[in-house]
């Protein structure tokens, strides 16, 4: 049953209600649940009021796109990393919404997305593989969904939607060296300190300087062009464990005083 939509305006959904007025018509499910969810702002009116957007047959296509922007500009909120349903269809619902929003909701996303590749969920639409889901029902990337899953699964939910918390995108160059599995590098390590310099370094620098961890670590080549001297002792910082024992550091020490033998030479 179609129906002219009309609704007080409220402080929290006045774009919302604005934007229901100005369409002619819609299915009464869709304007009861725009209603409850203006009436009652909470994560599951939400999902109510984008699926009945979704499957209402009275809206056009650029009606449908108003509506869900406007949930988007106001309930995108009330989303979190606490509240990540299980079920495939609202895990589908609620990644489909947060796939055009920014910042931590990329990392909602994320978590959303990769509870259905775990859990092969995307079976239910007839998928054989997580990469065909991504395809067809995601408007990113591949590589761009497998970046959100990995910055969720390998910094934690906790290192994200918080004040202070680092530019996610910043933190993507180091994804290949805290997945590598190599036991020598020092991912904890690694971890806490990009986390704290990707509040002020630049995305420049934090690339260049997760480069050279690829190459001390031997993930990367060495450039051709690169100093033999910074080649030689690149190769050597490579085949030092993180912790030294004391026969490792009595080495060092020779090797340091071999150096200086070089440098106090004429």
């Amino acid at each position: 049953m179609a129906k002219k939509f009309d609704i007080i305006k409220m402080k929290r959904g006045k774009s919302l209600s604005e934007a229901a007025q100005n369409i002619s018509s819609m299915d009464e499910e869709t304007s009861q649940s725009i209603e409850n969810l203006i009436l009652e702002p909470r994560k599951g009116n939400v999902n109510n009021a984008l699926v009945a957007i979704n499957r209402d047959q009275t809206l056009s296509k650029s009606n449908k796109k108003i509506l869900i922007d406007s949930l988007r500009e106001q309930f995108a909120d009330l989303f979190n990393f606490n509240n990540c349903p299980d079920d495939y269809e609202t895990l589908k619902v609620e990644l489909l919404f947060l796939s055009e929003l920014t910042q931590v909701s990329f990392l909602l996303l994320g978590q959303r997305l990769m509870k259905i590749r775990d859990n092969e969920l995307y079976r239910n639409d007839g998928y054989s593989d997580f990469k065909s889901f991504v395809t067809n029902e995601i408007k990113i990337s591949r590589s761009t969904a497998y970046n959100y899953i990995d910055l969720v699964s390998v910094f934690g939910v906790q290192t994200f939607g918080h004040v202070d918390s680092p530019d996610p995108s910043k933190l993507i160059p180091l994804l290949s060296i805290l997945k590598s599995g190599r036991e020598e590098i020092p991912c904890e390590m690694i971890k806490s300190q990009f986390i704290e310099e990707a509040r002020t370094k630049s995305a420049r620098d934090i690339k260049e300087d997760a480069k050279q961890l690829k190459i001390k670590y031997g993930l990367l080549d060495t450039p051709e062009h690169t100093d033999p001297f910074d080649r030689a002792f690149n190769s050597l910082l490579n085949v030092f464990p993180s912790k030294l024992s004391a026969l490792d550091k009595k080495k060092i020490r020779n090797y340091i005083k071999q150096l200086n033998s070089l440098l106090e030479s004429k």
